[in-house]
């Protein structure tokens, strides 16, 4: 028996790690159970990974595809599903992408809570219910992977600040690269949790009573140095970006445009910020500012308050009162896990009681003490920062959309290091683990029934995938007001799942004509397609009968309809012959 073996056997010999490897493993089983795992963009993220398969495959493709170049985030799934796909079967790669999403989470979880206390893994429980949440199934895939990665950035950060060695600063160089081929959420929201963490470290530091600056300045400054070095990569694939003019990365030397300049100088600030240097130059201030709340009996606790009602009152007057209501209860009671069901909003409500209990269980048992300045204060303070940026943030920005549903997971990720400084007794342990099992499989047995519910769906909408094939070019067009009992929309870009299994064409697929996914588009095509799929009829909104159809002035005839409902159809132009070969684009017409 080999050691790696023995040393499994051991650690699935305790109760707790053989419960936590058991609902793991049942995650992976529901999302092996089914044909297809619903979601809602993930189909196009399958139609882009076969695009690229093709564009890389087959040069003669190549002058039909528009090739994003540039180093841009949001690349990882469709990468990983590329990899994949060409190895495996078109059914496979999704499955083998999202098994290993849900195993990294499970993994960087309990590393994470080992590197900030290793008596703490317990707490790992905590992301089996979070894993499997609305942002999976909304296809969010590259972002979701940024998760877990934030996680273990986060906490080998926290374990190596006060030593910054040249391994440390390399492995959280890689680190924070892997995060800016995710999705720049995560990324932004650890630059704030590492700026937070640092200032409050740097401010103890200044404290004259606690440690003298003369024999710590050295330190400080080799830490500060280390910390730049390790955003300073993402900084400037940040800062093109922002303004691909400057082309920072792909032209070192040039002509840019000084207007933009101050982007440059924005993540300079930044630098300094995060890594505390400034405080070296402003000592005295900085030692003021420190001792005054120390000495002035609750004036600390007075002067967080203050700013604290000053924050809410500034983002209730700029969102509105409605607005911010809502968001507060996105933060407390989870919908984001909810996928589905609504009944799940249920046991989104548990897990959030779940948390608000262990929370009151740490200040009723005095675990929670009145410190200044330590890490537990420190990661509370980033706690509440987030929970400001969900109540806070626009929905869209920088060409990202649904925004807020990301940010509402960052508190519970921030909470699980903030639990693990604290010493649990054996019954809270237990109860810990035990009431994150009960909403982990209540969860589940929800999916289950949603997922089922889905591919009922999925099957029907490509069941006509026979009929287009190669390099044929197609839409889908949807009934808008086609209502089902999911809260998300599996169907809006199912279209996907034929783009990824017969390599055809998707013309209207939405990552078309953006920067974060690898193609901007097609060209050299006809201009209208080949094939059109409807769902649900929507002949009232394109005009013509039941057995054809015009779009954009062009006749097309309907060759299929789907059993037993006849939801999908699938029209085909008129001039489209058989004679025609299947392997080459439709050139356009001189």
């Amino acid at each position: 028996m080999s050691r790696l073996l023995r040393r499994s056997v051991v650690w699935l010999g305790k109760a707790g790690n053989l419960l936590y490897a058991t609902l793991l493993l049942s995650q992976l089983a529901y999302i092996w159970s089914f044909t297809y795992f619903p979601s809602t963009d993930g189909p196009a993220h399958l139609a882009t990974a076969r695009m690229l398969l093709d564009y890389i495959r087959s040069p003669g493709l190549r002058e039909h595809y528009i090739l994003v170049t540039g180093p841009y985030p949001n690349w990882t799934a469709d990468f990983l599903l590329t990899a994949c796909m060409s190895i495996f079967p078109a059914s496979v790669p999704e499955k083998l992408t999202l098994t290993a999403y849900f195993v990294l989470m499970a993994v960087c979880a309990r590393i994470a809570i080992y590197l900030v206390a290793p008596r703490a893994t317990f707490l790992a429980f905590l992301i089996l219910p979070l894993s499997d949440n609305y942002l999976v199934h909304s296809g969010f895939y590259s972002f979701v992977y940024g998760v877990p990665l934030f996680l273990i950035s986060f906490a080998y950060w926290l374990k190596h600040r006060a030593h910054l060695s040249r391994r440390s600063i390399a492995a959280l160089t890689l680190l924070h690269l892997a995060l800016w081929f995710t999705h720049l959420v995560p990324l932004v929201l650890l630059f704030i949790a590492v700026a937070i963490v640092r200032l409050y470290d740097l401010l103890a530091l200044c404290r004259g009573d606690v440690i003298k600056w003369d024999l710590e300045a050295t330190v400080v400054r080799r830490n500060s140095f280390g910390l730049i070095i390790t955003f300073a990569p993402t900084l400037l694939l940040f800062t093109d970006y922002l303004h691909p003019e400057l082309n920072l990365v792909i032209r070192l030397f040039g002509g840019p445009d000084l207007s933009r300049v101050w982007t440059l100088f924005w993540g300079t600030l930044a630098a300094a910020l995060v890594s505390g240097s400034f405080l070296l130059l402003i000592r005295p201030a900085v030692r003021i500012l420190t001792l005054w709340p120390a000495r002035v009996q609750g004036g600390k606790w007075l002067v967080g308050t203050l700013l604290a009602s000053l924050a809410c009152a500034i983002d209730i007057l700029h969102t509105g009162l409605g607005v911010f209501v809502r968001r507060l209860r996105l933060v407390a009671q989870l919908p984001v896990l909810a996928s589905y069901y609504n009944d799940e909003l249920l046991a989104s409500k548990a897990f959030a009681l779940m948390l608000a209990g262990m929370i009151a269980y740490l200040v009723l048992t005095r675990k929670v003490q009145k410190k200044y300045m330590d890490l537990k204060s420190s990661l509370f303070a980033v706690l509440t920062g987030y929970v400001f940026a969900v109540v806070s943030a626009p929905n869209a920005m920088v060409g990202g959309s649904r925004l807020i549903p990301r940010l509402a997971i960052f508190p519970v990720l921030i909470l699980m290091p903030w639990f693990a400084l604290f010493n649990w007794s054996t019954l809270a342990r237990w109860t810990v683990q035990a009431c994150a099992t009960a909403i982990t499989v209540y969860f589940l047995a929800l999916h289950i029934a949603g997922a089922s519910e889905a591919n009922g769906l999925i099957a029907e909408y490509v069941s006509g995938q026979h009929l287009v094939k190669g390099q044929d070019t197609f839409i889908t067009i949807s009934r808008p007001d086609f209502q089902t009992q999911l809260r998300i929309d599996v169907l809006s870009h199912a279209g996907g799942y034929i783009a990824g299994q017969n390599g055809a064409v998707l013309l209207n697929n939405y990552q078309f004509g953006t920067r974060v996914f690898p193609f901007a588009g097609v060209r050299g095509y006809r201009n209208s397609p080949d094939y059109i799929l409807t769902w649900a009829d929507p002949q009232p909104v394109l005009g013509g009968s039941g057995d054809s159809m015009t779009y954009e002035g062009v006749h097309y005839n309907r060759i299929f309809s789907s059993r037993p409902r006849g939801y999908m159809k699938v029209f085909q132009r008129m001039d489209l012959t058989s004679a025609r070969p299947q392997t080459q684009p439709h050139r356009k017409p001189d």
